[in-house]
């Protein structure tokens, strides 16, 4: 059964590294984009490690790869495990870095 807050009852959590993800401002950009493909979406996003993931969607893999693309981020699929429930996660922006926004 489908949980819009709990992605952890999904049948699939969908796992992306999104290398150009450096800063809450372009987390907060892909999940927009990824809602506006499903509003029902739940979005975790870990920043350090650069990784994406959506559960509770009916969505492709491929499209869902598409949607953050064009939002301006390159997202690969990838087996990575979902951030533990309470786990909190951020970083900050790679502007210094010439690697963000």
């Amino acid at each position: 059964m489908r949980s819009p807050t709990h992605p952890e009852e999904d049948d699939t959590v969908l796992s992306f590294r999104v290398d150009d993800m450096t800063c809450s401002h372009c987390a907060s950009t892909i999940t927009r984009a990824i809602r506006s493909t499903d509003a029902n979406a739940t979005v975790e996003v870990d920043i350090p490690n650069h990784l994406v993931h959506v559960g509770g969607t009916d969505v492709a893999a491929g499209a869902l790869a598409g949607v953050i693309g064009a939002a301006g981020y390159r997202a690969v699929p990838t087996e990575a495990k979902p951030v533990e429930p309470g786990r909190r996660v951020g970083g900050g922006c790679g502007k210094a870095l010439g690697r963000c926004c």
